[in-house]
């Protein structure tokens, strides 16, 4: 695991918009409580694989890894202990929101093992660092409060520089790990934060990071011609057809305005 501090102008432009597109649940769980309402982790798992929506081996890679957070956190404390119940606790909110959906489980608990491993074996970090994994190339950054997240507009951005650079290995591996960590939502796919930011209530997605999804994807396609990168680029657009709270088309006077 390495941590770095890269200041991106564009990861701060994200930070100071205040017109995020958020789906909206209830109030945060507590690191160490239940939402109020709603189905459990476990139960919305349960019940996914139930009704054939995901296999028995996602169901069990799922529950054995949310499962193991919760066991960590018991046994840690102060900031790893907050830092990765609060990942927990978006986790548990998630799904008594009812949007414990397939498509979402593998950003999901992505998050969630990067965290738990980050916070029982790496160091702490300063505010808003990032990190990378070995063997992958996603952008991971420290929102304190809310423990390490993809930093999707970084991990875009990353893969222009890759694409600029002449770096066709590292643009493939990285073009191929984002792409099943969308997320369906308006009609095609997005890549979704799993974290609170600026009041609203994960998973949220941007106009912002969206559309350097797609200047990446575009890239990588007419170098290197694959029809699922090209898919995944027309099923990107869906949000930019679609009004909030699912999309960030909003209708005005002059035309039509994107949501950041």
């Amino acid at each position: 695991m390495r941590a770095v501090r890269v200041p991106d102008p564009r990861a701060l432009v994200l930070g100071m918009l205040v017109a995020s597109v958020c789906l909206l649940g209830g109030a945060p769980a507590q690191a160490t409580g239940k939402p109020a309402s709603g189905p459990s982790v476990s139960a919305a798992l349960a019940s996914l694989q139930r009704s054939g929506a995901i296999t028995l081996a996602l169901y069990q890679q799922g529950y054995s890894a949310y499962v193991a957070a919760v066991n960590s956190l018991k046994k840690l404390s102060g900031t790893r202990r907050s830092e990765l119940g609060a990942v927990v606790a978006n986790v548990r909110a998630i799904a008594a929101a009812g949007e414990l959906i397939p498509s979402r489980l593998g950003a999901l608990f992505l998050t969630l093992e990067r965290n738990r491993t980050w916070w029982t074996t790496g160091s702490l970090l300063a505010s808003r660092v990032r990190i990378s994994f070995p063997g992958s190339k996603l952008i991971w950054e420290y929102y304190p409060g809310q423990g390490i997240e993809i930093q999707w507009l970084g991990t875009f951005g990353e893969g222009n520089g890759f694409y600029s650079g002449g770096q066709n290995n590292n643009l493939k591996q990285l073009v191929s790990e984002l792409i099943p960590l969308a997320t369906k939502r308006a009609g095609g796919i997005a890549w979704e934060y799993m974290f609170q930011f600026d009041g609203g209530e994960p998973p949220w997605t941007s106009g912002l990071s969206q559309g350097t999804a797609l200047q990446l994807l575009a890239r990588d396609f007419s170098r290197f011609k694959e029809p699922a990168v090209l898919t995944a680029a027309q099923e990107a657009l869906g949000i930019f057809k679609t009004p909030p709270p699912s999309g960030v088309r909003v209708a005005s006077s002059l035309g039509a305005h994107y949501l950041e």
